[in-house]
């Protein structure tokens, strides 16, 4: 079998899973997958799979800023 590389190098990811939300969060995959149903959370369905932006993640990392003391 054939050795495949990459020729460029990923710029990262532009979606993420729901679980690396929450971790990047500090808060439990429910919650935002209870945000992406009420519409609180862009995101894409693939079939069962839930992928978030990660534009929308960045969203939410300053809106907790904000909100913090």
């Amino acid at each position: 079998m054939a050795d495949v590389t990459m020729t460029t190098p990923m710029q990262g990811p532009e979606f993420v899973s729901p679980r690396t939300v929450a971790e990047l969060l500090d808060v439990n995959k429910r919650t935002i997958l209870n945000m992406a149903r009420d519409g609180r959370l862009a995101h894409i369905r693939l079939g069962a799979v839930i992928r978030i932006p990660a534009f929308e993640v960045e969203r939410l990392r300053e809106e907790a800023r904000k909100s913090a003391p």
